[in-house]
């Protein structure tokens, strides 16, 4: 029994050790140097050099619409319908809401029919005023009862120019009951459901145009003093695994006191710029150059991975052998820092 307790142990670190050995390529076959150099001359390679490596200090940000609004009623009055929901996309001049107008149409016949009935009295005193400017001729009639009539008319006249001018109120006013987009866009938030009594300057339904999303940073003074609009910045969209360019096209001229930081706003570079997945609200990091340093890079594709560990082939005097290697972060144009395992002058193959 304590034979076995100690034999378990033994085999377990021997079997450890075999595992270890055949990772790295220990029981392959070994290749003689002619057929290695025969096999690396078809096999793709690539030479370590030092690479140029840029750090980055990363900071948070949000994806912002530069053009966003919130529609709002003009009148005093309840909803009747709301033709939108949150995600939908309209185009400007599209009704979204509509309000209960009965109490403006009855406005607009009344006041329409004060203009009929001013326009039959004014007809009258036109009338009544040419035959008096007649019987004046004739020094039938007074200059006062002239007067007196070339005053009704005037006033008939100012009546029938105010009442046109409500109608014409009344009219625009009618038109508040149909709320309209102002701009093509998404749909955010529907605020108001049918039945709701909404007052002048209430929020209906918020919009963003979706072709206006813009990138919002708070960069420290220290680096946002040396950025300049037009300037060229990398941002990370965590959510989309992505990294895109961005130009700064921004900088608020006005720091936050407590965080000594600018405001910086950047709208995305390249032309046919893909929006899709990009959404008002959403994490994003911005990348501002630090330092720049000597590295080993290499594509990834020269990498096998082992679970947690990493090994790369490497021509050594006409032999290919097995390596392992730490990996630091990935980088632009799919390659991977190298920490330690490889020197610069090696030869990699795949």
């Amino acid at each position: 029994m304590t034979k076995q307790k100690v034999l378990i142990p033994i085999i377990a670190i021997v079997s450890l050790i075999v595992m270890i050995i055949a990772m790295a390529g220990g029981f392959d076959d070994k290749i003689s140097p002619n057929i290695a150099d025969e096999q690396a001359n078809n096999l793709e390679s690539m030479t370590l050099e030092p690479y140029r490596y840029v750090e980055k200090l990363w900071l948070p940000a949000n994806l912002i619409a530069k053009q966003n609004t919130q529609v709002a009623s003009r009148i005093l009055a309840n909803v009747t319908s709301v033709n939108v929901r949150a995600g939908d996309m309209v185009q400007a001049g599209d009704v979204i809401a509509e309000l209960d107008n009965q109490d403006l149409k009855a406005q607009v016949r009344q006041i329409a029919a004060q203009v009929e009935a001013v326009s039959a009295q004014l007809t009258q005193a036109s009338l009544q005023l040419e035959r008096n400017k007649t019987l004046r001729e004739q020094g039938l009639i007074s200059v006062n009862d002239l007067d007196a009539v070339q005053s009704t008319f005037d006033q008939l006249r100012a009546t029938k120019l105010s009442y046109e001018q409500q109608l014409d109120q009344a009219k625009v006013t009618l038109t508040y009951s149909k709320i309209v987009a102002p701009i093509a866009g998404k749909v955010v938030d529907r605020m108001v459901e049918p039945g709701d009594l909404v007052n002048p300057g209430q929020a209906v339904v918020a919009l963003y145009n979706p072709t206006s999303i813009q990138i919002s940073s708070f960069i420290p003074e220290s680096q946002a003093v040396n950025l300049t609009l037009g300037q060229q910045l990398h941002v990370e969209l965590s959510s989309l695994n992505q990294i895109r360019s961005a130009r700064v096209s921004e900088i608020v001229p006005l720091a936050d006191s407590a965080a000594r930081s600018f405001e910086v706003k950047l709208d995305l570079a390249g032309d046919n710029i893909d929006l899709t997945g990009l959404m008002p609200g959403m994490y994003a990091k911005v990348g501002i150059a630090s330092a720049t340093r000597e590295v080993i890079a290499i594509d990834a594709k020269y990498i096998q991975h082992f679970g947690q560990l990493a090994k790369v082939s490497v021509l050594e005097n006409g032999n290919v052998s097995e390596r392992f290697v730490r990996l630091g972060q990935p980088i632009e144009n799919n390659l991977v820092i190298i920490v330690s395992g490889l020197s610069v002058g090696e030869q990699l193959v795949i």
